[in-house]
Protein backbone atom coordinates (compact mmCIF):
# COMPACT_ATOMS: atom_id res chain seq x y z
CA UNK A 1 0.00 0.00 0.00
CA UNK A 2 2.79 2.44 0.83
CA UNK A 3 3.95 2.54 -2.79
CA UNK A 4 0.73 4.32 -3.77
CA UNK A 5 1.20 7.33 -1.50
CA UNK A 6 3.52 9.22 -3.83
CA UNK A 7 1.01 9.12 -6.68
CA UNK A 8 -2.08 10.19 -4.72
CA UNK A 9 -3.56 13.69 -4.98
CA UNK A 10 -7.19 13.43 -3.88
CA UNK A 11 -6.90 10.61 -1.33
CA UNK A 12 -4.65 9.99 1.66
CA UNK A 13 -3.69 6.54 2.95
CA UNK A 14 -2.31 5.65 6.37
CA UNK A 15 -1.42 2.15 7.57
CA UNK A 16 -1.00 1.18 11.22
CA UNK A 17 -1.46 -2.06 13.14
CA UNK A 18 -3.08 -3.92 10.22
CA UNK A 19 -5.57 -1.08 9.69
CA UNK A 20 -5.60 0.99 6.49
CA UNK A 21 -7.25 4.40 6.87
CA UNK A 22 -8.34 5.96 3.58
CA UNK A 23 -9.20 9.66 3.68
CA UNK A 24 -11.04 11.36 0.82
CA UNK A 25 -9.12 14.63 0.67
CA UNK A 26 -10.92 17.30 -1.35
CA UNK A 27 -12.32 19.32 1.57
CA UNK A 28 -12.70 22.44 -0.58
CA UNK A 29 -15.24 20.44 -2.66
CA UNK A 30 -16.80 18.62 0.30
CA UNK A 31 -14.81 15.54 -0.75
CA UNK A 32 -16.80 15.16 -3.95
CA UNK A 33 -16.00 12.10 -6.04
CA UNK A 34 -14.39 13.65 -9.10
CA UNK A 35 -12.55 11.64 -11.74
CA UNK A 36 -9.18 11.93 -9.99
CA UNK A 37 -10.52 10.70 -6.67
CA UNK A 38 -12.33 7.80 -8.30
CA UNK A 39 -9.16 6.74 -10.14
CA UNK A 40 -7.16 6.83 -6.93
CA UNK A 41 -9.76 4.90 -4.95
CA UNK A 42 -9.83 2.30 -7.71
CA UNK A 43 -6.06 1.86 -7.45
CA UNK A 44 -6.23 1.60 -3.64
CA UNK A 45 -9.02 -0.99 -3.73
CA UNK A 46 -7.10 -3.03 -6.31
CA UNK A 47 -4.03 -3.02 -4.05
CA UNK A 48 -6.08 -3.97 -0.99
CA UNK A 49 -7.62 -6.90 -2.82
CA UNK A 50 -4.14 -8.48 -2.94
CA UNK A 51 -3.06 -7.28 0.51
CA UNK A 52 -2.88 -10.12 3.04
CA UNK A 53 -1.52 -7.95 5.87
CA UNK A 54 -4.32 -5.37 6.12
CA UNK A 55 -7.31 -6.77 8.01
CA UNK A 56 -9.53 -3.71 8.49
CA UNK A 57 -10.10 -0.69 6.24
CA UNK A 58 -11.46 2.63 7.53
CA UNK A 59 -12.86 5.12 5.01
CA UNK A 60 -13.43 8.74 6.03
CA UNK A 61 -13.43 12.31 4.74
CA UNK A 62 -11.07 15.19 5.38
CA UNK A 63 -12.46 18.26 7.12
CA UNK A 64 -16.11 18.67 8.05
CA UNK A 65 -17.77 16.50 5.37
CA UNK A 66 -17.66 12.80 4.57
CA UNK A 67 -18.47 13.10 0.86
CA UNK A 68 -20.99 15.02 -1.23
CA UNK A 69 -20.87 12.42 -3.98
CA UNK A 70 -20.56 13.08 -7.69
CA UNK A 71 -23.45 15.16 -8.99
CA UNK A 72 -25.56 18.14 -8.04
CA UNK A 73 -28.00 19.99 -10.35
CA UNK A 74 -25.27 22.34 -11.56
CA UNK A 75 -22.78 19.61 -12.46
CA UNK A 76 -25.49 17.48 -14.06
CA UNK A 77 -26.57 20.41 -16.21
CA UNK A 78 -22.98 20.96 -17.37
CA UNK A 79 -22.39 17.30 -18.31
CA UNK A 80 -23.79 15.55 -21.38
CA UNK A 81 -26.19 12.72 -20.64
CA UNK A 82 -24.15 9.91 -22.20
CA UNK A 83 -21.23 10.90 -19.96
CA UNK A 84 -23.51 10.91 -16.91
CA UNK A 85 -24.73 7.38 -17.69
CA UNK A 86 -21.15 6.17 -18.15
CA UNK A 87 -20.00 7.82 -14.92
CA UNK A 88 -22.87 6.28 -12.95
CA UNK A 89 -22.12 2.79 -14.27
CA UNK A 90 -18.39 3.21 -13.59
CA UNK A 91 -19.23 4.49 -10.12
CA UNK A 92 -21.24 1.31 -9.53
CA UNK A 93 -18.18 -0.79 -10.31
CA UNK A 94 -16.02 1.30 -7.95
CA UNK A 95 -18.50 0.90 -5.09
CA UNK A 96 -18.80 -2.83 -5.85
CA UNK A 97 -15.01 -3.10 -5.59
CA UNK A 98 -15.19 -1.55 -2.13
CA UNK A 99 -17.98 -3.90 -1.09
CA UNK A 100 -16.05 -6.93 -2.35
CA UNK A 101 -12.80 -6.22 -0.50
CA UNK A 102 -11.72 -9.20 1.63
CA UNK A 103 -11.00 -6.95 4.62
CA UNK A 104 -13.60 -5.72 7.10
CA UNK A 105 -14.55 -2.22 5.94
CA UNK A 106 -15.70 0.62 8.19
CA UNK A 107 -17.17 3.94 7.06
CA UNK A 108 -16.21 6.65 9.55
CA UNK A 109 -18.81 9.21 8.54
CA UNK A 110 -17.29 12.35 10.00
CA UNK A 111 -19.85 14.82 8.63
CA UNK A 112 -22.63 15.17 6.07
CA UNK A 113 -22.80 12.48 3.39
CA UNK A 114 -24.87 12.98 0.26
CA UNK A 115 -25.63 11.06 -2.92
CA UNK A 116 -22.92 8.60 -3.86
CA UNK A 117 -21.12 9.64 -0.68
CA UNK A 118 -23.88 7.83 1.20
CA UNK A 119 -23.70 4.93 -1.22
CA UNK A 120 -19.97 4.47 -0.53
CA UNK A 121 -20.78 4.17 3.17
CA UNK A 122 -23.51 1.59 2.41
CA UNK A 123 -20.92 -0.62 0.68
CA UNK A 124 -18.92 -0.82 3.92
CA UNK A 125 -19.54 -3.57 6.45
CA UNK A 126 -19.89 -1.14 9.38
CA UNK A 127 -20.81 2.53 9.66
CA UNK A 128 -19.99 4.83 12.58
CA UNK A 129 -21.10 8.47 12.59
CA UNK A 130 -19.87 11.68 14.16
CA UNK A 131 -22.53 13.75 15.90
CA UNK A 132 -22.52 16.26 13.01
CA UNK A 133 -23.01 13.57 10.35
CA UNK A 134 -26.12 13.20 8.24
CA UNK A 135 -27.19 10.97 5.35
CA UNK A 136 -29.08 12.31 2.34
CA UNK A 137 -29.97 10.70 -0.97
CA UNK A 138 -31.12 13.84 -2.79
CA UNK A 139 -31.81 12.26 -6.19
CA UNK A 140 -35.61 12.43 -5.86
CA UNK A 141 -35.30 16.23 -5.72
CA UNK A 142 -33.77 16.01 -9.19
CA UNK A 143 -36.49 13.76 -10.57
CA UNK A 144 -34.46 10.56 -10.26
CA UNK A 145 -33.31 7.75 -8.01
CA UNK A 146 -29.86 6.82 -6.66
CA UNK A 147 -27.66 5.09 -9.20
CA UNK A 148 -24.81 3.92 -6.97
CA UNK A 149 -26.58 1.09 -5.20
CA UNK A 150 -28.69 2.66 -2.43
CA UNK A 151 -31.93 0.93 -3.54
CA UNK A 152 -29.99 -2.38 -3.56
CA UNK A 153 -28.17 -2.14 -0.24
CA UNK A 154 -30.32 0.06 1.96
CA UNK A 155 -33.24 -2.42 2.34
CA UNK A 156 -30.88 -4.99 3.87
CA UNK A 157 -29.67 -2.38 6.37
CA UNK A 158 -32.76 -0.40 7.41
CA UNK A 159 -35.63 -2.40 5.90
CA UNK A 160 -37.90 -1.90 2.89
CA UNK A 161 -40.29 0.75 4.23
CA UNK A 162 -37.54 2.92 5.70
CA UNK A 163 -35.64 2.69 2.41
CA UNK A 164 -38.66 3.93 0.48
CA UNK A 165 -39.19 6.78 2.94
CA UNK A 166 -35.55 7.88 2.92
CA UNK A 167 -35.08 7.74 -0.84
CA UNK A 168 -38.45 9.16 -1.86
CA UNK A 169 -38.43 12.13 0.52
CA UNK A 170 -34.77 12.95 -0.20
CA UNK A 171 -34.45 14.36 3.32
CA UNK A 172 -31.24 14.48 5.32
CA UNK A 173 -31.25 11.93 8.16
CA UNK A 174 -29.21 13.13 11.17
CA UNK A 175 -26.78 10.85 12.95
CA UNK A 176 -28.97 10.01 15.95
CA UNK A 177 -31.90 9.07 13.76
CA UNK A 178 -29.59 7.02 11.55
CA UNK A 179 -28.53 5.06 14.63
CA UNK A 180 -32.17 4.41 15.51
CA UNK A 181 -32.69 3.02 11.99
CA UNK A 182 -29.66 0.74 12.24
CA UNK A 183 -27.92 2.68 9.47
CA UNK A 184 -24.99 3.37 11.81
CA UNK A 185 -23.84 1.25 14.74
CA UNK A 186 -22.86 4.12 17.00
CA UNK A 187 -22.53 7.91 17.16
CA UNK A 188 -19.52 9.63 18.74
CA UNK A 189 -18.68 13.30 19.44
CA UNK A 190 -17.00 15.13 16.57
CA UNK A 191 -13.88 15.74 18.65
CA UNK A 192 -11.79 12.61 18.63
CA UNK A 193 -14.23 10.81 16.33
CA UNK A 194 -11.73 9.26 13.92
CA UNK A 195 -9.42 8.22 16.76
CA UNK A 196 -12.31 6.33 18.37
CA UNK A 197 -13.16 4.54 15.13
CA UNK A 198 -9.55 3.63 14.34
CA UNK A 199 -9.09 2.33 17.88
CA UNK A 200 -12.07 0.02 17.37
CA UNK A 201 -10.71 -1.04 14.00
CA UNK A 202 -7.30 -1.84 15.46
CA UNK A 203 -8.88 -3.95 18.18
CA UNK A 204 -10.78 -5.92 15.54
CA UNK A 205 -7.60 -6.30 13.49
CA UNK A 206 -5.95 -8.19 16.37
CA UNK A 207 -8.31 -11.13 15.77
CA UNK A 208 -7.55 -14.05 13.49
CA UNK A 209 -7.48 -13.14 9.79
CA UNK A 210 -9.14 -16.40 8.77
CA UNK A 211 -11.99 -15.70 11.15
CA UNK A 212 -12.43 -12.09 10.04
CA UNK A 213 -12.36 -12.80 6.33
CA UNK A 214 -14.33 -16.02 6.61
CA UNK A 215 -17.11 -14.33 8.56
CA UNK A 216 -17.39 -11.63 5.91
CA UNK A 217 -17.46 -14.12 3.04
CA UNK A 218 -20.25 -16.18 4.59
CA UNK A 219 -22.33 -13.11 5.47
CA UNK A 220 -21.95 -11.73 1.93
CA UNK A 221 -23.10 -15.01 0.39
CA UNK A 222 -26.18 -14.87 2.62
CA UNK A 223 -27.05 -11.40 1.28
CA UNK A 224 -26.34 -12.12 -2.39
CA UNK A 225 -29.66 -13.45 -3.79
CA UNK A 226 -31.57 -10.75 -5.64
CA UNK A 227 -28.78 -8.18 -5.70
CA UNK A 228 -27.64 -9.01 -9.23
CA UNK A 229 -31.16 -8.70 -10.64
CA UNK A 230 -31.68 -5.41 -8.82
CA UNK A 231 -28.41 -4.03 -10.24
CA UNK A 232 -29.38 -5.02 -13.80
CA UNK A 233 -32.74 -3.27 -13.42
CA UNK A 234 -31.12 -0.17 -11.96
CA UNK A 235 -28.65 0.04 -14.85
CA UNK A 236 -31.43 -0.48 -17.40
CA UNK A 237 -33.53 2.31 -15.92
CA UNK A 238 -30.57 4.69 -15.65
CA UNK A 239 -30.44 5.68 -19.32
CA UNK A 240 -34.21 6.13 -19.52
CA UNK A 241 -34.03 8.39 -16.47
CA UNK A 242 -31.15 10.56 -17.68
CA UNK A 243 -32.90 11.29 -20.99
CA UNK A 244 -36.27 12.00 -19.35
CA UNK A 245 -38.08 15.30 -19.42
CA UNK A 246 -38.23 15.30 -15.59
CA UNK A 247 -34.45 15.36 -15.15
CA UNK A 248 -34.16 18.24 -17.62
CA UNK A 249 -36.93 20.04 -15.72
CA UNK A 250 -35.11 19.60 -12.40
CA UNK A 251 -31.94 21.13 -13.85
CA UNK A 252 -33.86 24.05 -15.40
CA UNK A 253 -35.71 24.66 -12.13
CA UNK A 254 -32.43 24.78 -10.22
CA UNK A 255 -31.01 27.33 -12.66
CA UNK A 256 -34.16 29.45 -12.45
CA UNK A 257 -34.51 29.25 -8.67
CA UNK A 258 -37.96 27.63 -8.68
CA UNK A 259 -39.53 24.33 -7.68
CA UNK A 260 -39.58 21.69 -10.43
CA UNK A 261 -42.83 20.42 -11.91
CA UNK A 262 -42.51 16.68 -12.49
CA UNK A 263 -44.75 14.93 -15.02
CA UNK A 264 -43.37 11.39 -14.89
CA UNK A 265 -41.76 11.10 -18.31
Amino acid sequence: MSQLNGSLEAVKVQYENKVCTITMARPEKNNGLDLQMRKELWAIFAALKEDNETQVVVLTGQGTHFSYGTFDPASRGATDKDTIVRMVLEGNMLIDDLENLPQITIAAVNGPARGSGVEISLACDIRYAAASASFQQHEADMGGFPGGGAPLRLPMIVGYARTIEMLCTARAVPAGEAKDYGLVLDVFPDEGFLDEVVQRAQYMATKGPIGLRGTKRVAKVRQAPGKADARLLSNKLRRELEFSRDVAEAIDAHKEGRSPVFLGY
